[in-house]
């Protein structure tokens, strides 16, 4: 047991185990269509991925973006020199 207070900091791999996305699934979710299909699949959404893709898009939508400014995002995440959605 610590006695003392104690941080501990983890890379993202650590929290796969618990379905959470890696940087590579959470680029794929951010890119959308068959990207979050994938990415939605290889965190155990089989059978429901396409409708978890759905759900994310609209619910970027709800929250007020156009159609247009998600596509110009993902046009732009997509094709920038940087894989993570920090570095970018």
């Amino acid at each position: 047991m610590l006695r003392e207070k104690t941080c501990l900091v983890l890379g993202a791999g650590a929290s796969r185990p618990y379905l959470l996305s890696t940087l590579r699934e959470l680029r794929h979710i951010l890119l959308g269509e068959s990207f979050a299909q994938t990415a939605f699949d290889g965190l155990g959404w089989a059978g429901r991925a396409t409708e978890a893709a759905r759900k994310h898009q609209a619910y970027i939508l709800n929250a007020g973006f156009t159609k247009g400014q998600l596509e110009q995002f993902r046009d732009e995440f997509f094709n920038a020199q940087r894989v993570s959605i920090d570095d970018w």
